[in-house]
């Protein structure tokens, strides 16, 4: 079967204090040094459009290290379960945490080689990762498997400089991935890796955000498992409908909400949100689509009314919509008549075992958590 390609980028944006040693010199002529600082690390992750609908994968650790003496930072140390087509557009916070002032030399990811593909009909495949690429077209590479898990270490220079924010970016490029043998038992999916520095990141131009399980929420702000900790989102200029109704939907029911932030400060926990949305999933009955109306069935056994012509008009409806079958959907608001008003619909056909793996639990709240289906 011919490869078919698979671009996404999954980025790593990290924020570091610098730290450097204090030496003071007392009337004894004797010195000391201080204990290096520690400064806030933030990891975002990101990609491109795909001709896939999700590439669920799950990232069990990922880690600054130095070869030359052996030290290293964990970044990530709960494993985290993402649909990384999801974050298309997007710069994503998956978890921040503090590291020592050093410099790092590489990047070590240990993740699962198991890969749920689903492909733009909405038909699910579990793959396995099976290789790697060091450059564009680049000759695959063998990756390190022990069992069930993967790793692989890149070179990169991540230099943490006293006193200043440090950005670092990885690139996963899911081919530039290759997929070969989607429908079978033997579908494989070899990647590209490779590091990307504070400039490329910002050229991307994409939107920052978080997402993760709603605490709690009032008229002006919305509290997220995300990132690690407990991040308060302000939310007054976003002017959604009937915004604390959807908060409260969320909450109640267990989905996630995902927030664009203007600014983000990863020590206080807080961003500035334009948007927020959540997402829910279930099955699809009174499909009318000259009135891009239908109803959602959830798995506590309710149901909502949802309109998806905002969907619609953007683009954003993925697969063909059915009576009986599964949909994920985005939902920005929920306007007067009580109908949820959708920006994104995705229909899948076939849901195996990974096209319906819970994004959230440890991710940290980096991603829809609560046992929410990834997009």
């Amino acid at each position: 079967m011919k490869p078919t390609p698979l671009k996404l980028i999954a980025l790593f944006f990290m924020f570091v204090g610098g730290a450097f040693w204090l030496a003071s010199c007392g009337s004894g002529g004797g010195g000391t040094a201080s204990t290096p600082q520690s400064g806030t690390v933030g990891l975002f992750m990101t990609d491109d459009a795909s001709t896939f609908q999700q590439v669920a994968a799950v990232i069990n650790s990922v880690a600054l290290v130095n070869s030359s003496d052996g030290s290293s930072c964990s970044v990530l140390s709960t494993p985290v379960s993402m649909n990384l087509s999801d974050l298309s557009n997007v710069v994503q916070l998956i978890n921040t945490t503090t590291c020592p002032a050093a410099n790092y030399n590489r990047l070590q990811l240990v993740f699962s080689n198991a890969v749920g593909v689903t492909n733009s009909g909405g038909i699910s495949n579990a793959c396995a990762f099976t290789s790697y690429r060091t450059a564009h077209n680049g000759t695959p590479n063998a990756l390190s498997c022990s069992g069930n898990n993967c790793t692989l270490d890149i070179t990169g220079a991540v230099n943490v400089l006293a006193s200043q924010d440090n950005q670092v970016g990885l690139d996963f490029v899911l081919k530039d991935f290759d997929v070969n043998g989607f429908g079978t038992s033997a579908c494989t999916v070899t990647m590209r890796v490779s590091p990307l520095d504070a400039a490329g990141m910002n050229s991307l131009g994409y939107t920052s955000g978080i997402a993760g399980p709603v605490t709690a929420f009032n008229a002006n702000s919305v509290t997220m498992a995300a990132g690690g900790k407990n991040f308060i989102v302000n939310t007054s200029a976003q002017g959604q409908s009937n915004f604390q109704n959807l908060m409260s939907f969320a909450r109640q029911n267990g989905f996630s909400a995902m927030a664009n932030c203007t600014s983000f400060n990863f020590n206080a926990g807080t961003c500035t949100a334009s948007q927020v949305q959540t997402i829910v999933a279930g099955t699809v009955s009174s499909l009318d689509n000259a009135a891009s109306t239908f109803a959602l069935g959830l798995s506590n056994g309710s149901s909502i009314n949802v309109d998806f012509s905002q969907a619609a008009a953007s683009g954003q409806m993925k697969g063909q919509l059915q009576n009986n079958q599964t949909a994920v959907l985005k939902l920005s608001g929920v306007g007067g008549n009580g109908i949820y008003n959708a920006t994104e619909v995705q229909s899948r056909a076939g849901m195996g075992a990974m096209g319906n793996m819970p994004s959230g639990g440890g991710m940290t709240g980096g991603m829809p958590g609560g046992g929410t289906p990834m997009m």
